[in-house]
């Protein structure tokens, strides 16, 4: 075990095709389905939350990238290095569907965090990995995913 190099990678909040819809998990996929089916989302708050979001092919490009790294460090970010309030992804969410979106706005909740993004410039410096699509292009290719998985059942 003493020759196996260790890492932790702290992931930002994945999304994406490979992630997994029926779990109550990831809101971007979450908020995307229940859009899809006219359903109203529960916001807790005001919606400005704000998270960072990495969609699920960068991860895997990031673990690439560390898996190959040889240096000293062993604790990297996995992020886009910006962060999204709730009410934007929404958004983005209804300007790609192009179906209005249903909130319901629902008393604040103590455990949520105000604000959280994930400073990247390690992973970047160490391993030459980085972020490279927006959330707007993300949320799209996620959004034409889902139709094109569609059109195949």
């Amino acid at each position: 075990y003493n020759n196996i190099q260790r890492y932790i990678l702290r992931i930002a909040n994945p999304y994406g095709f490979k992630t997994n819809q029926n779990k109550n998990q990831g809101i971007i996929p979450i908020f995307t389905q229940k859009v899809l089916k006219g359903e109203t989302i529960e916001i807790w708050g005001t919606g400005e939350n704000r998270r960072d979001y990495i969609y699920i092919d960068e991860v895997i490009d990031a673990i690439e990238a560390v898996y190959q790294y040889n240096g000293q460090h062993r604790i990297f970010n996995i992020g886009t290095g910006k962060s999204y309030s709730i009410l934007e992804i929404l958004r983005l969410i209804e300007k790609e569907i192009r179906i209005p979106v249903k909130i319901k706005y629902k008393g604040e909740r103590k455990c949520d965090i105000l604000n959280s993004q994930l400073d990247t410039s390690l992973i970047y410096r160490e391993c030459g990995w980085k972020s490279k699509l927006t959330i707007e292009q993300g949320i799209k290719e996620y959004i034409n995913m889902i139709f094109r998985k569609d059109c195949w059942e």
